[in-house]
């Protein structure tokens, strides 16, 4: 075994000056006057990144992200919109909708929302936008991915896409005669926010009641509505149910499905927990089970210049320890303190948000307008 001399001979020790001359040249930061150096390791001393000045630049932000690695399938995107730089993630991958004519399975390329990166956003947070954008883009991928069989088996549906007209939506719902014309209940407790209470409008099992007493009984129902879900062209399968007290249920769901977009799903198993006969209820924590299992891919696997930040591999104790060094730094100049403070204020009076005399405008300044003081800077 090599001794901690030979070890640190071969070390790829960075200097401070190499350090500060590689970021300001590739990724638009500068260091402050005087800002503190601090030995995070024995083979590297820095400046941590909350003592860089940056002034964002389409050049720059590229720069970053070309050290971002994640899956060809999502390739990112870096544009200006007017003079605002944006990150925008592409999804390629088969047709979700039927209908289009296009041949079986063939790839296409859709994008997500731009991700806007303002003019001093710190590279840190640069990377975790990017880290966000393609999370939800995958997010909004897999709703469009959960399809709902109606009960007589003639119509599929995507009720949990992003793209129902919410206002409509929104009307439909609140209104019961609305309801009552397409065909929905009356029931005013329908119309609101949902209870533990059986609703005419909630998913039910198509069948007779069964008596909830029974374990049975219950794997029987929620194989019954398992049976109305698809992922993709993929059934679930009720794999195990545990009563996990005299309300609560915990389900585990094998997934069978062989998406490009979301390979993770290949013979996965998920674990949901729900209320007893609470089936709408159950429905919305599958897909919300379904995003944290998409969510922690992209944790293990977006990694920045090699290194899986996100990743649970990652030690709490090896990240709380660098933070101690980099943040817990004691008394510093006074000069390179006042540059410090000026820069963060800086940063702060940049993002209040200027109101027009509008609706929306009267109503943040009446929420604020509870507080008889705040520090900050207050929208103008």
């Amino acid at each position: 075994m090599a001794n901690s001399n030979s070890r640190q001979q071969n070390a790829n020790v960075i200097s401070l000056a190499q350090y500060a001359h590689a970021r300001r040249n590739a990724y638009g930061e500068r260091p402050l006057k005087n800002a503190p150096v601090v030995r995070v390791n024995e083979n590297i001393e820095a400046i941590p990144q909350q003592f860089f000045q940056v002034e964002r630049s389409l050049k720059n932000v590229e720069s970053i992200l070309a050290d971002v690695d994640f899956s060809a399938d999502y390739p990112l995107f870096v544009g200006l919109e007017g003079s605002a730089i944006y990150i925008q993630v592409g999804i390629i991958g088969a047709e979700n909708y039927p209908g289009c004519k296009r041949p079986l399975n063939s790839p296409k390329i859709v994008y997500g929302r731009k991700w806007l990166i303002e003019a001093a956003t710190p590279t840190s947070e640069v990377i975790q936008t990017a880290f966000l954008a393609i999370k939800k883009a995958r997010e909004h991928e897999l709703r469009e991915h959960i399809y709902f069989i109606s009960a007589d088996e003639e119509k599929r549906s995507t009720p949990f896409n992003t793209h129902i007209d919410l206002p409509l939506l929104a009307r439909t719902l609140a209104n019961p005669m609305s309801n009552k014309l397409l065909g929905g209940s009356t029931n005013s407790r329908s119309t609101s926010r949902s209870t533990k209470s059986p609703m005419p409008n909630r998913v039910q099992p198509d069948c007779a009641s069964l008596d909830l007493e029974s374990l049975s009984d219950a794997r029987i129902e929620l194989a019954l509505v398992l049976s109305r879900v698809r992922f993709g062209s993929s059934m679930f399968t009720l794999s195990g149910l545990t009563e996990l007290d005299d309300q609560t249920f915990a389900a585990t769901l094998k997934v069978d499905t062989n998406s490009q977009l979301f390979p993770e799903f290949a013979g996965a198993s998920v674990s949901v927990m729900f209320q007893k006969g609470d089936y709408n209820g159950f429905l919305y924590s599958l897909v919300d089970a379904l995003i944290q299992y998409s969510d922690r891919y992209v944790q293990e696997n977006f990694t920045f210049q090699g290194f899986a930040r996100f990743s649970h591999e990652v030690s709490i104790d090896q990240v709380a320890d660098f933070s101690t060094k980099t943040r817990k730094l004691g008394p510093q100049a006074n000069e390179f303190m006042q540059n410090f403070r000026a820069m963060n204020a800086s940063v702060d009076a940049r993002r209040a948000p200027k109101l027009n005399g509008n609706s929306l405008g009267v109503k943040q300044l009446n929420k604020i307008g509870r507080f008889s003081y705040l520090e900050g800077y207050l929208p103008q």
